[in-house]
């Protein structure tokens, strides 16, 4: 019984310590106890679980890609983590063209050698072609929009366009 009530005391004074403190959570070891003060989610977004081929619905968020032959996607955002303020949006995706869009696009926003890789979430990587990719400020705004900002790579060779894309408020910095 006294040890009872000595586990219980522990425990509120957890709790208690925690609340003050803001940690999310403590283990208490051997009592089994575990406390919480906030169910809220800390942390990164949950990355995306789904890669999704729905071409349509790509084109309806980037109206300006003409009729790709093919793309590999994912979108994810921040609603799960209350903590942030404001939701932000991303898409990655890997997007196979008609060589006349690749000509198209490469007449129109010159974009240069770079050395630089596209970074696209884990479950999307096997998708990217190994480049060399070509990238520049004219691509990235052209498949850009008024709160969403767009990094464009294209690899000529592959007709392969890659596209990372961040939308929605960002929140204090």
């Amino acid at each position: 019984m006294r040890n009872h009530r000595w586990a219980t005391r522990v425990a509120l004074l957890a709790a208690v310590g925690m609340t003050l403190t803001g940690c999310d959570g403590v283990n208490l070891g051997g009592l089994g106890i575990v406390g919480s003060a906030s169910p809220a989610v800390k942390g990164p977004p949950v990355p995306p679980e789904m890669v999704r081929h729905d071409v349509q619905q790509l084109v309806w968020q980037f109206p300006q890609l003409r009729k790709p032959d093919e793309a590999a996607w994912v979108t994810w955002n921040n609603s799960a983590d209350p903590s942030l303020a404001g939701k932000v949006n991303w898409i990655d995706a890997v997007i196979k063209l008609s060589p006349a869009e690749t000509t198209r696009l490469l007449a129109e926003y010159h974009p240069v050698a770079t050395d630089r890789q596209p970074t696209v979430q884990k479950i999307l990587q096997s998708e990217l072609p190994d480049g060399p990719y070509l990238a520049g400020p004219e691509l990235n705004k052209h498949f850009s929009s008024p709160g969403m900002s767009t990094q464009a790579f294209l690899d000529r060779d592959q007709n392969v366009l890659v596209l990372t894309t961040t939308s929605g408020a960002r929140g204090p910095s």
